[in-house]
């Protein structure tokens, strides 16, 4: 049993037998990178994270899946098979480093929630065909979130923001959402939506 205790592990592992189940006491840890999984063994991820890594794949899958209350962001493949009863699709992320990576491996329709007031800023990257969501949970981000369009205008992207509240008090900066951050490489974000948030101390302006 590995208690992530609120830590970020970062790596690649493969589990050749047995079992190895992944929890979190805290619920904010996460284990960035490629889990593969052989014939015969077992994943079990309980109220932890696994984000997908550099590789791009949370889990090579050959032997068994199991997920209940965890999440696994990022494509699952080659399964061999699934138990379980999460939705495999909804990260709890209390600091920038664990948001931003399961941001960056989300496929279409997962989601990262705030689990604690996070400090710092974040980039959603819009991709072909991928509709994410940024649930807030009623926290505080004191920082921005870019909307990264990839000048590309891509139709069936989509970026959901919710409940989150933005506050730029006693930071240096604007507390924001930033619909690519004014060069012409991030520009031509698409469906971007924003629902229930609150802006305090910032310059900017909240548009629905």
């Amino acid at each position: 049993v590995l208690d992530l205790n609120g830590y970020v592990v970062n790596g690649d592992i493969t589990i050749e037998s047995g079992q190895l189940s992944i929890i979190d006491n805290k619920g904010t840890g996460a284990w960035i990178g490629c889990i593969t999984v052989d014939a015969g063994a077992k994943l079990a991820v309980g109220s932890g994270n696994v984000i997908a890594g550099e590789s791009g794949v949370a889990v090579i899958n050959k032997g068994t899946l199991s997920t209940d209350g965890g999440a696994v962001i990022g494509k699952i493949t080659n399964t061999g098979s699934m138990e379980g009863v999460a939705t495999y699709g909804t990260a709890l992320v209390a600091n920038t480093t664990v948001a931003q990576a399961a941001l960056n491996a989300a496929i279409d329709g997962q989601a990262i929630q705030f689990a604690s007031d996070i400090e710092g800023d974040l980039t959603a990257v819009q991709k072909p065909n991928t509709k994410i969501t940024i649930e807030g949970d009623g926290k505080t981000l004191k920082g921005t979130i870019i909307v990264d369009g990839k000048s590309s205008a891509y139709a069936e992207a989509g970026v959901t923001i919710k409940n989150l509240n933005f506050d730029a008090t006693a930071i240096t900066k604007d507390a924001s959402i930033n619909l690519g951050d004014g060069s012409n490489a991030t520009r031509y974000t698409s469906n971007v939506s924003i629902d229930g948030c609150t802006f305090t101390d910032t310059d900017y302006t909240a548009v629905a």
